[in-house]
């Protein structure tokens, strides 16, 4: 257990630090209220408020790209490093996504719910997608949330969500399982 425990403290060191020391040109692709501090630029296809965005747009003053993040208006390799964080869930075409990140960026980091947060726990109704990794290949299917006849069997994202915003518990919760057991998200480096 202790060498488990070891072994994904490293890599979480590692997915961290891939991200926060991400050197040279950096593009963050779906940006959002979140955008990455040490980001080059800044892209989202909503430059106003957005119902589908927690909060208002940051910039912090970067140079901001209102694009379609499937069709990027950038050069192929103009970036050093991708970062696109809870996008591809929004997308119904993820694997030209995939290609137009590829084709912009040299290396990246993707981040998405998993099929869990998706269709059992949070569960947004504007989301198209749920990704998964297997391999280390990404798998993406249209979200089909469980149902009997019209009703959602498990109609709680309402009560997760409040709780996330309302309680220090259950986002200390949500990190520890998400941080060692990955329940909650997807994470993906190219």
């Amino acid at each position: 257990m202790k060498e488990w425990l070891v072994r994904k403290e490293k890599e979480i060191r590692r997915n961290k630090e891939l991200r926060k020391n991400a050197k040279g040109f950096i593009l963050d692709v779906g940006s959002g209220h979140n955008p990455l501090p040490n980001a080059s630029i800044l892209c989202d296809l909503y430059p106003r408020n957005s119902s589908q965005r927690v909060g208002p747009l940051k910039t912090y003053g970067k140079p901001f790209v209102a694009c379609d993040a499937r069709f990027l208006p950038f050069k192929d390799k103009t970036f050093n490093f991708i970062h696109c964080s809870h996008l591809l869930e929004h997308v119904d075409n993820i694997t030209l996504l995939f290609t137009e990140l590829k084709r912009v960026g040299e290396h990246g980091y993707i981040e998405s719910p998993s099929w869990f947060a998706e269709n059992v726990i949070y569960g947004w109704k504007f989301h198209k997608s749920v990704v998964r990794k297997k391999h280390n290949n990404l798998y993406y299917q249209t979200v089909k949330r469980l149902r009997i006849k019209n009703y959602q069997i498990v109609p709680l994202g309402f009560i997760f969500h409040r709780m996330w915003v309302r309680s220090f518990l259950w986002r200390a919760i949500h990190y520890i399982l998400d941080r060692y057991f990955h329940i909650f998200t997807v994470e993906f480096h190219f």
